[in-house]
């Protein structure tokens, strides 16, 4: 992700960080709702799954995206730390 924000125009990169924010909150969203209790017979929650990745994703787009000196790629990290953010709501 990193690299396609590295190469493409500004507006592009700003157009291209919001759609990918929006897709998969409604993806997210749309896999809770179709998956429900009778899928899984274990004791499988979505709260530790989401809460597990949100906390990952905010690390690695935190430590990785500290360490950038091009914008566009420190704009790419945050975006992956911003995912982090939705999951965890």
């Amino acid at each position: 992700s990193p690299d396609v924000y590295d190469a493409i125009p500004t507006i592009v990169t700003t157009f291209v960080a919001i759609i990918a924010k929006i897709s998969i909150f409604i993806f997210l969203l749309e896999l809770v709702h179709y998956t429900g209790e009778s899928v899984f017979n274990i004791n499988f929650t979505w709260t530790t799954s989401l809460l597990l990745s949100s906390l990952i994703s905010l690390i690695i787009g935190t430590v990785v995206g500290l360490r950038q000196f091009r914008i566009k790629r420190l704009y790419a990290y945050s975006t992956i730390s911003h995912i982090g953010f939705i999951l965890l709501a």
